[in-house]
């Protein structure tokens, strides 16, 4: 398996489509793509993803395999639910499992792109992880939203994908992202 593809032949709406089919078809959750409610490109609610297309593609594609990802998580386990539900009152000794969370729904994620025929993403995918934990982190100890290129990543290392168990899609209240 390549991990590496040449970034610039990707075409990230045909990609961001075929996901989209897939996860509908495979997992019978509602994918919408168009604008997001508040300020965020991205939400889910368990049964739900929105995706603000319009703004990147390529952004559009991380937001859908992340929130996908973080979807499972919530479907799978309550306390994963709540973790990521809780937005404020976060201490630096709850980083590590903040970042476990992040990064398993990034390797959903990969998975998911895998079952869709997207073998050369992974280094792509580990880098726009990397920039959001960056981002997140920041965030958790200062309160600022300062967005990371994906030049500025985390030096991570490179995802590899976790089979997506089975799971049943139940709605939970919305959360907004990126």
């Amino acid at each position: 398996m390549n991990n590496v593809a040449t970034l610039s032949t990707v075409d990230y709406r045909t990609v961001f489509r075929s996901l989209a089919e897939h996860i509908e078809r495979a997992y019978s959750l509602k994918v919408n793509a168009g604008p997001v409610i508040g300020s965020y490109t991205g939400q889910f609610d368990g049964k739900e993803i929105w995706v603000d297309l319009d703004k990147d593609p390529e952004e559009a594609v991380f937001i859908l395999v992340h929130l996908f990802g973080h979807t499972v998580q919530w479907n799978l386990d309550e306390k994963l639910r709540l973790l990521g539900l809780a937005i404020s009152g976060v201490k630096e000794e709850d980083l590590p499992r903040i970042y476990q969370y992040e990064r398993q729904a990034s390797q959903f994620g990969l998975a998911l792109l895998e079952e869709t025929g997207e073998f050369g993403l992974a280094r792509w995918l580990t880098d726009r992880f990397g920039a959001d934990w960056k981002f997140l982190a920041h965030f958790y100890r200062t309160g600022d939203k300062i967005l990371f290129e994906t030049e500025a990543r985390a030096d991570e290392p490179l995802l590899t994908a976790l089979p997506i168990p089975g799971f049943i899609p139940q709605r939970w209240p919305p959360r907004g992202s990126f």
